[in-house]
């Protein structure tokens, strides 16, 4: 992440490694190939630079190259990852899950992403999640607060009321 910065190539760098993440997961006998007792590290670098070195940046290619030298090429998708994290909070973008039955159009899923932001007076990474249990509503969560507008919350909210309200009786 310092090279990166240094050398002002952070977001190419941050897009390798999204790319690494998505291809790892997509592909998992690459990360087998790459965990494998069995396979010099001189092939899996051959390997490694066979299918990247054509579209990651050289100080990404250089550092999973070193990482295979150190034997530590089991962990590229925790690093991945990690490096992702902290360029977010480099950045000061946030991650932020909606919640819904249905599939947001671009022009509601825009709105929603400028009102966060405005409250939040940060960037926000959103990401989607269909749940057809919720009934209708939304349930909308940014790092650890959430706000639950669906419809089934509301069902809960109100029975967890009742139930906790005692009876009066009547004369």
């Amino acid at each position: 992440m310092q090279s990166a910065t240094e050398q002002k190539i952070l977001e190419p760098v941050r897009k390798d490694m999204e790319a690494l993440l998505q291809i790892v997961s997509a592909v998992p006998e690459l990360i087998q190939l790459l965990e494998s007792p069995v396979v010099e590290q001189l092939k899996k670098k051959e390997i490694i630079n066979n299918i990247f070195s054509d579209t990651f940046n050289p100080l990404t290619l250089s550092f999973v190259r070193m990482t295979i030298d150190n034997k530590r090429e089991e962990h590229l998708p925790a690093m991945a990852r990690m490096f992702i994290h902290q360029y977010k909070e480099e950045k000061g973008i946030k991650m932020a899950v909606l919640t819904t039955t249905v599939t947001l159009d671009k022009q509601a899923r825009s709105r929603i992403i400028h009102i966060i932001q405005d409250t939040f007076n940060t960037k926000i990474e959103l990401s989607e999640k269909i749940d057809q249990d919720l009934i209708g509503g939304f349930i909308l969560r940014v790092e650890d607060k959430q706000l639950d507008a669906s419809v089934i919350g509301q069902l809960k909210r109100i029975r967890k009321e009742l139930l906790e309200t005692p009876l009066k009786k009547t004369v």
